[in-house]
């Protein structure tokens, strides 16, 4: 009679099933997999992997820089837009803070939507009175009467 030896493997090779799903419920290696799915040029699965990401941590702002990027990528400014006034919302550097909202501003003159955009450049003024390129478009889209002003001052 033949006798089959039985072979354990050793606990030192093997694999808890926790470690797989401690991976999907970490924001940062969800929003690493969404930076490579991205830099593959696959944006919807980035785009999940991102949703994802903000569900674990919702004010993980490069995860909606990110967004952003993906969304004018895509020639979706409006998108785009949204994700950096989310990106504003919660980042804590000035500078930063200052070109989300910008994009955000230019996305609304793009637009024609002058209220918004001049509502936004007050917003980003509020928060950096001394920087020149805010002055800049604060008070022009205040006294702009037209579309063709506006678009020329983009430029």
């Amino acid at each position: 009679m033949l006798t089959a030896k039985i072979c354990a493997v050793p606990a030192s090779t093997r694999k808890p099933l926790t470690s797989s799903i401690k991976r999907l419920s970490n924001y940062n290696y969800l929003f690493a997999r969404a930076q490579s799915e991205y830099q593959i040029k696959r944006m919807d699965a980035a785009l999940s992997l991102l949703q994802s990401t903000l569900k674990l941590k919702n004010d993980f702002v490069p995860a909606y820089v990110l967004f952003a990027t993906i969304y004018r990528a895509k020639n979706d400014i409006t998108k785009a837009g949204y994700y950096y006034e989310q990106a504003f919302n919660y980042e804590t550097d000035i500078n930063k803070k200052i070109y989300y909202k910008m994009f955000a501003i230019q996305a609304a003159i793009r637009e024609c939507n002058w209220t918004e955009a001049y509502q936004k450049a007050a917003d980003t003024h509020g928060i950096a009175p001394d920087n020149e390129m805010v002055a800049l478009h604060a008070l022009p889209i205040k006294s702009a009467n037209t579309k063709k002003q506006l678009m020329l001052l983009l430029q």
